[in-house]
């Protein structure tokens, strides 16, 4: 365990986002950094070439997006994925 979260755990840091977002809080995340660039979900799901349901289920929790999917979310969001590996 580093820094609280344990091994083997997925955290997502989001450029402008004070904490990292993992599965516990992605989808809470998301719909926020949505709202604030002033997304309806079927337009963010225009911009990544999903469905207006498949955003739906990821900021409910129901769904962990692939990371290509995080990469396209973030373009289509206007913000830097950060990934840090680390042991």
């Amino acid at each position: 365990m580093v820094d609280g979260t344990p091994a083997g755990r997925l955290r997502w840091v989001w450029s402008g986002e004070l904490e990292a977002i993992d599965e516990s809080n992605f989808g809470r995340a998301l719909r926020g950094m949505r709202l604030r660039a002033g997304l309806s979900q079927r337009e963010l799901a225009e911009r990544i070439g999903s469905t207006q349901s498949a955003i739906a289920r990821m900021e409910k929790g129901q769904a962990e997006p692939k990371f290509c999917t995080l990469e396209k979310i973030a373009e289509a969001l206007s913000r830097d994925l950060l990934v840090h590996v680390r042991r």
